[in-house]
């Protein structure tokens, strides 16, 4: 087979010469690396994300019974929620959302 040519079984990648493979693995390495530095971008920018203090007592039943938000989180400073989703709606008297 030529260099470029496609592999003559189902999906297989491009067959290239010994002398191309580095040159297309360095490639992809690059891009990788430029990935995992984004990640590492964004997951620095979540982590300094602002907080918000919760003053509301929430109460939860379970099956341990009866518990305060604090108690779900002894010994631990914070609650990190990711993906949550915040909706205001302004009703009249309505207090549920604890604004």
């Amino acid at each position: 087979m030529t260099s470029g040519s496609r592999a003559p079984i189902g999906n297989l990648p491009d067959i290239v010469t010994k002398d191309e493979w580095p040159d297309a693995r360095l490639d992809l390495l690059a891009r990788e690396k430029a990935l995992t530095r984004e990640q590492l971008r964004l997951a620095s920018d979540r982590r300094r994300l602002p907080m918000v203090r919760i003053d509301r007592d929430y109460v939860f039943e379970g099956p341990d019974g009866t518990r305060t938000l604090l108690g779900h989180f002894v010994m631990r400073p914070t609650l990190r929620v990711l993906g949550a989703r915040v909706v205001r709606r302004q009703v009249a008297n309505d207090d549920r959302l604890g604004e």
